[in-house]
């Protein structure tokens, strides 16, 4: 693109060049503006470049211009395709419409000079439907599981100050020997802390939980009064064998369950009667019947909860009030009924499973190493000693009685270049060192994604017998001459672990598929824009192999995606399927931040000065395989996993259930 000007009627100016060739595609549509907020004068130029991107050129009136810089992802628009402009006089906004690639109109706007809108809103409905064998069902946000505060001021899952990690990101794991969970956080920032571990010194948790999404108990401990019960009140209140909360079953409709479907009770199962006001018998009070579920909550918050039926739960302002005795009552009946801190419903606490929360219930409890009064620091014995900042572990897997994990650092000593590097621990649970086992020198793997495998179970590895490693790694790739991901094999023995000295590399060549070369890897797909985590995992019921990444960027794509894709091999992989659009989710300004739009980023740990008048972006997707459920007969996959978002700079846990042909 090139400009000419010309100043108070004199001749026209020799022709400027905006953009490099390539950027604008020929014949497309420009539009201008002209842009005024106190004493900041502007001239804006607009276009959709090849990309597909709307993109914005600007210079200050008496400035250089700036380079072009994208408003949305890729492929959002037709390159070329018309825009139009106008500033608005309410607020000082200045308003883009244009057309998606789907055909809808959508609208960006800015106010008063500050950020654009991460997310075009469309102005239309669209009638098109997912097409493919693999469709999204839906993606939530169970809660934050580090920190202080959760961003929507929903229940914390875990505090994690009193081990002196005011926030941390990443969150590399995996199922150990002892049937532990570990979670390898990175760069955890030291806030207020003046003593213990130094900044971006990175953590390691476990937890012992089997599944996700149950009731969170908390407060008193309920004794609900049952069948010949002399307490009065109204019977006909069920336990719920599906979600494992109360309902009443007077009705012929039995409600919506969290669980699915209607409520269902065991016919031989307690019949209960509840007391209500005017009641004879101490109690709390203000619980309620909601007439969207037709469960019993607690309506004594100014929050009603999460309710199954969509929304918050609702009563009838006619219908009863409730009083449930507790803790020392001497009314007779059945106890370890508790208040769920997520949904706001009574749920019954006396079973290991925690039934199915409507909120998404608790994740799951972090246990620190601790090393003293705070948490033991990742460290590896040796020259590599503690990872600094931006040195995280990236992957791990255990094999036989030991953890192993990825690592990147940056150069230590002539024996200790910058790259990836192999350490393990047989006891992760306890404080103290790792051990270097070898250094992965390959800038194509500087982010690994381990497997582990029965060679025999996947047909076209480099070796039928014994176990093997598959690793998804992500780095630069000479031929894209930008950042890929590739894939390679390292044969794992029962007695020594992993054989560096074995390791074969993915070539796409079907005469010779795999080579000990790292030059010989080839892309399974990229390019990408610099940055991402990358983890995998063989789902063995339905039989496919899933690698997640981000296909955002900090500095020009925040708004980009957390994609998957499946397939029989790890390297017949489907197209990307999007799990976390933070635009589809709603995300910014709720539990994800962005400038103008919310307050998240004054609640971000002390220290972090980087992110100043920065967005929030997705990045660190890491599968939680564990928590991993498949349900052969509605053909639905249930995939829990971590994901970091900058701002707040804490860990997530989200949940995105997919249908699989």
């Amino acid at each position: 693109m090139r400009g000419s000007w010309k100043e108070q009627d004199t001749d026209w100016k020799s022709s400027l060049i905006l953009t490099i060739p390539g950027q604008v595609p020929v014949g497309a549509s420009i539009t201008t503006a002209y842009y005024e907020h106190g004493d900041q004068q502007q001239l804006e130029i607009f276009w959709v470049d090849n990309h597909g991107r709307v993109t914005l050129a600007w210079r200050g009136l008496s400035g250089n211009w700036n380079p072009p810089f994208p408003l949305t992802l890729d492929n959002f628009a037709v390159p070329g395709v018309p825009l139009a402009v106008v500033n608005y006089p309410l607020n000082n906004q200045l308003e883009l419409f244009t057309t998606s690639s789907t055909g809808i109109l959508n609208l960006l706007w800015k106010a008063q000079n500050g950020w654009w809108s991460p997310c075009p809103f469309p102005l239309e409905t669209s009638s098109l439907t997912p097409a493919g064998s693999i469709q999204l069902v839906g993606t939530g946000r169970l809660g934050q599981l580090t920190g202080t505060q959760d961003p929507e001021n929903k229940p914390l899952l875990n505090n994690t100050l009193a081990w002196g990690v005011p926030g941390a990101d990443l969150g590399a794991n995996t199922v150990h020997s002892d049937r532990k969970l570990y979670i390898f956080f990175g760069d955890v920032v030291r806030g207020d802390r003046i003593e213990g571990p130094r900044q971006d010194a990175d953590l390691v948790a476990w937890t012992d939980a089997t599944k996700l999404g149950g009731h969170e108990f908390a407060g008193f401990n309920f004794i609900l009064p049952h069948d010949n019960t002399p307490a009065q009140g109204q019977n006909n209140w069920r336990y719920c064998i599906k979600c494992q909360a109360l309902y009443f079953n007077g009705h012929d409709d039995t409600g919506i369950c969290a669980g699915g479907g209607s409520h269902e009770f065991n016919p031989d199962s307690y019949n209960f009667e509840l007391p209500y006001e005017p009641a004879a018998i101490k109690g709390q009070d203000n619980w309620r019947f909601c007439i969207k579920c037709q469960g019993l909550y607690f309506d004594g918050y100014d929050d009603k909860g999460v309710c199954p039926g969509g929304g918050k739960h609702q009563f009838h302002p006619q219908s009863y009030n409730f009083v449930l005795p507790h803790d020392e009552t001497t009314v007779q009946g059945q106890s370890d009924w508790r208040f769920c801190s997520r949904c706001h419903s009574i749920f019954y606490n006396g079973y290991d499973d925690k039934g199915v929360c409507s909120a998404g219930g608790s994740a799951f409890r972090l246990n620190p190493v601790m090393g003293g009064a705070y948490f033991d620091p990742f460290t590896v014995s040796g020259a590599i000693g503690m990872p600094l900042t931006n040195e995280t572990p990236t992957g791990a897997f255990s094999y036989k009685e030991s953890v192993y994990v990825f690592i990147y650092i940056n150069k230590r000593d002539d024996e200790h270049p910058g790259g990836a590097y192999i350490v393990s621990k047989t006891s992760p649970n306890q404080p103290g060192p790792f051990t270097e086992e070898f250094y992965f020198p390959t800038s194509n793997f500087w982010q690994n994604a381990p497997c582990v495998v029965g060679n025999d179970n996947h047909p076209g590895l480099p070796s039928s017998e014994g176990d093997g490693l598959i690793m998804f790694g992500h780095g630069y790739d000479s031929n894209l001459n930008a950042d890929a991901i590739h894939l390679a094999w390292m044969p794992l023995l029962e007695n020594s672990g992993p054989q560096y000295n074995g390791i074969k590399y993915y070539t796409a060549d079907a005469a010779n598929l795999w080579s000990d070369q790292p030059t010989k890897a080839a892309a399974l797909f990229g390019p990408r824009p610099g940055y991402t985590s990358v983890s995998a995992a063989w789902l063995k019921e339905p039989k496919q192999w899933i690698p997640l990444y981000s296909k955002a960027n900090e500095k020009e794509a925040p708004m980009g995606t957390i994609v998957a894709r499946f397939g029989p091999t790890p390297w017949n992989l489907s197209d990307e399927i999007e799990l976390f659009n933070p635009c589809r989710e709603q995300a910014f300004g709720k539990y994800m931040h962005w400038p103008w739009m919310d307050s998240i980023r004054q609640a971000d740990p002390p220290g972090l000065n980087v992110l100043e008048n920065k967005p929030g972006w997705a990045y660190g997707a890491f599968l939680l395989e564990r928590f991993t459920r498949w349900n052969l007969i509605k053909g639905e996959l249930d995939l829990y996993y971590l994901l970091s978002l900058s701002s707040p700079y804490q860990v997530q846990v989200m949940h995105s259930r997919l249908r699989l042909s």
